[in-house]
């Protein structure tokens, strides 16, 4: 990798956008909320969607509008289109430009308030290029590394196009190489941090066949209660459900989630925004108190940026195990590059790819084995 991989890309920034004379976004799901109440509701000419069921309904003060009646009369020539959804940035921007003829200088990455703070964050990307350079590096093959590149080049220029998916990335949780025993296969004891409401438990037994051990820690009441129920009504045995949130040291905080989206929560720095916050306090802990001499085979972090914290608290863990983890790295810009480097420093012989879920480019993961 070159430095002026990235340093030559044409960077683009919240005011690049704002200089068009209108601003549409396309997508009316779950995602497009936020990226109103980001770009701001005056700036927005139109919502536009392609799903038919979609289109007419009203979704937060925007008629839904179909591109087959609308199009023409909301994107004029100097009309910037912000795609509102996470999932298929790249094959809606492809169809925008392909069959809607709309120039590809004129279509913007989805965002919100989280992004802007957190990953979008050129100065941050540029000053660390040599650090990037040697993750890039480390990369064990050359699919990891061109997304790592495409996925810094997408918070760079806010282009669609290169949230393009990592082609070994086939099932969740799945990564295809010849090059490693990646994946579980089954008698695995797992950590799953940031347990949700055991979603990814359920995956883990239905890959194992139900052969595995899962500890699940969940901050969040709402979605450890779920948790809870789940495991009683189904009788489920080794899952264990422990409401704390995993991170360098043992503390009290409060944990900031919302009374509609309970995935949206965090714990101390970083904590979601919200206009209606739900704010209770929780145990912190780290890896290492919780499991002592535990073994341990999988690790997965998906904790809201909080992934650093997490691993430094587990450093023990990691040391005696060296198990197999997967991180997400996406909630900070700057763990693309930190949480490489602070797992080779426990465990140099690990092997590095970097992957995501299934059509969802835009939230990397690396995996180490």
């Amino acid at each position: 990798m070159d430095r002026k991989d990235l340093e030559n890309v044409k960077v683009r920034t919240l005011e690049d956008l704002y200089k068009f004379d209108s601003i549409v976004l396309w997508g009316a799901g779950f995602a497009c909320e936020d990226t109103i109440e980001l770009i701001g509701r005056e700036k927005i000419a139109a919502v536009f969607d392609n799903d038919p069921a979609k289109q007419g309904n009203t979704i937060y003060g925007f008629s839904v509008k179909s591109p087959a009646v609308d199009l023409k009369r909301y994107i004029a020539q100097d009309t910037a289109v912000v795609i509102s959804t996470n999932g298929y940035q790249y094959e809606i921007a492809e169809d925008l430009v392909t069959n809607k003829k709309i120039p590809e200088n004129r279509i913007f990455c989805n965002s919100n308030k989280i992004v802007e703070k957190w990953r979008y964050r050129p100065e941050i990307i540029l000053e660390h290029m040599e650090q990037i350079q040697k993750v890039y590096a480390m990369l064990a093959d050359q699919e990891s590394k061109d997304y790592y590149l495409r996925f810094l080049k997408a918070c760079l220029t806010r282009n669609p196009f290169f949230y393009k998916d990592n082609p070994r990335c086939i099932n969740s949780y799945e990564y295809k190489t010849d090059l490693a025993c990646l994946g579980l296969h089954g008698g695995e004891v797992i950590l799953d941090c940031g347990a949700f409401n055991g979603d990814t438990a359920r995956l883990f037994r239905k890959i194992t066949n139900n052969n595995c051990e899962v500890y699940c820690f969940e901050p969040v009441t709402e979605n450890y209660n779920e948790m809870v129920e789940w495991i009683r009504r189904e009788q489920i045995e080794k899952v264990h459900a422990v409401h704390v949130g995993v991170g360098k040291e043992k503390y009290l905080d409060k944990v900031y989630s919302t009374e509609e989206k309970t995935t949206k929560g965090a714990v101390g720095s970083n904590r979601f925004n919200s206009n209606s916050p739900v704010i209770s306090e929780i145990q912190v802990d780290t890896l290492d108190n919780m499991l002592g001499e535990t073994k341990v085979d999988y690790i997965k972090m998906d904790i809201e940026g909080a992934e650093m914290d997490a691993l430094r608290g587990g450093k023990k863990v990691i040391e005696r195990n060296h198990p197999q983890m997967l991180i997400s790295a996406y909630h900070k810009i700057a763990d693309m590059w930190e949480v490489p480097e602070f797992v080779l420093g426990i465990h140099p012989d690990y092997r590095i790819f970097l992957g995501h879920q299934p059509h969802a480019p835009y939230e990397p993961e690396f995996l180490f084995i």
